[in-house]
């Protein structure tokens, strides 16, 4: 019987161990350099900071900002994602009090919208300028939504139109 010489290491997996190794070295340096004090530079989103630009803009033009969340169901992560941006915006949106308008696609996407528009105007210190009105149930259909949103866009001529 042939006993091999290392049961329980393949050789042809040592790149593999000295990668796992180095990183892990790199980050307990890196977690040990942030308890010690070190600030670490962590680069501006563009992105973030369009969406404050694009609100001010709507506020300075007296229009609402339309915020179109996907035609995906609460399960998919896009939406899970997308409800984390409306929290953002809704909170930028709370603090230059100007009108959101959120069409939603799918029924069971609809309280979590609203609940989470809803925190976000009350973590910025103006539940009062929520409007549950300005969460729209539209269709589940793709093309009818799609010509929903049209009608609000051409209806309500919002300033900014954030789609995710």
């Amino acid at each position: 019987m042939d006993i091999p010489l290392y049961p329980y290491f393949d050789p042809g997996t040592a790149v593999v161990l000295v990668t796992l190794l180095v990183f892990g070295a790199l980050l307990v340096l890196a977690i040990g350099r942030a308890k010690g004090g070190k600030h670490f530079f962590i680069r501006k989103i563009a992105g973030l900071e369009a969406v404050e630009e694009a609100v001010g803009r709507a506020t300075e033009m007296g229009k609402p900002v339309l915020y179109v969340p996907g035609i995906e169901d609460v399960n998919n992560i896009q939406t899970i994602y997308s409800m984390i941006i409306l929290g953002h915006v809704a909170r930028i949106v709370a603090r230059y009090e100007t009108p959101l308008i959120v069409p939603v696609c799918r029924a069971f996407v609809v309280p979590l919208a609203e609940e989470t528009a809803k925190q976000a105007y009350l973590d910025s210190g103006v539940p009062d300028a929520y409007n549950p009105n300005n969460i729209r149930y539209l269709s589940e259909e793709q093309f009818a939504f799609s010509a929903g949103v049209d009608g609000i866009m051409l209806r309500e001529r919002p300033a900014a139109h954030l789609y995710v």
